[in-house]
């Protein structure tokens, strides 16, 4: 790892590696997430495949739950990385006590609810903004905004902060010990207000070339 403790090579365990993919790496995950929103959402109108994919009988739902289906698939290969990476680097190093308990439970617990969350507010900006690269500009914006308030602690009110929780520590004897409970509640408020997210989405979705203001009143 390259990291010592009072000049003692410390062991490239699964509780130090993973310290590496939060924040930053989750930070500039986003920026991923957000271009293969644009592509997947505006994909049919740029090559003007959407002339004849909007003219079927295909109900918006179906349209609108595939595009973020493979989203979601995309958000949970993502999540991944961390095991692929850090079960790589260990063996290189010759470190074979993988905690796999650890990876999966920081994985799941942890890393992939808010690739979801990214995932679905990602979807929703396109969907609303309904211009690729107006939509990417927005959204960087609002997560950039969101990320220096958060690590600045200018503004660290979690509640009003998207996507983020409490700030805890992983550790090889207790995990992340009592802080599950509050991280537990804060990824579930934000999952749920992912979903108003999507039901919003699917009221503002529409097909075709029609003017904005005219299709935009789906309710």
């Amino acid at each position: 790892m390259g990291d010592t403790f009072y000049d003692i090579p410390k062991f490239p365990r699964t509780v130090v590696l993973m310290q590496t993919f939060f924040d930053v790496f989750i930070f500039f995950i986003f920026f991923i997430i957000i271009f293969y929103t644009g592509e997947t959402i505006h994909r049919d109108r740029l090559t003007r495949y959407a002339h004849i994919n909007d003219s079927l009988p295909t109900p918006n739902w179906v349209l609108n739950g595939s595009r973020l289906l493979s989203l979601i698939i995309l958000s949970l290969f993502l999540s991944m990385i961390p095991l692929i990476m850090g079960v790589a680097i260990q063996v290189i190093k010759g470190y074979l006590h993988f905690e796999f308990s650890i990876y999966f439970m920081e994985i799941f617990t942890l890393i992939l609810p808010r690739f979801l969350e990214m995932v679905i507010f990602s979807y929703f900006i396109h969907v609303l903004i309904n211009n690729k690269f107006a939509a990417h500009a927005i959204g960087i914006i609002i997560w950039v905004v969101l990320f220096f308030l958060h690590i600045s602690k200018v503004f660290n009110y979690n509640i009003l902060l998207f996507s983020y929780t409490p700030d805890y520590i992983v550790s090889d004897m207790n995990g992340i010990g009592h802080m599950w409970r509050p991280v537990f509640w804060f990824n579930l408020y934000w999952l749920l207000g992912s979903g108003l997210m999507i039901i919003a989405a699917s009221l503002f979705f529409y097909r075709g070339y029609q003017q904005r203001l005219e299709s935009d009143c789906n309710f």
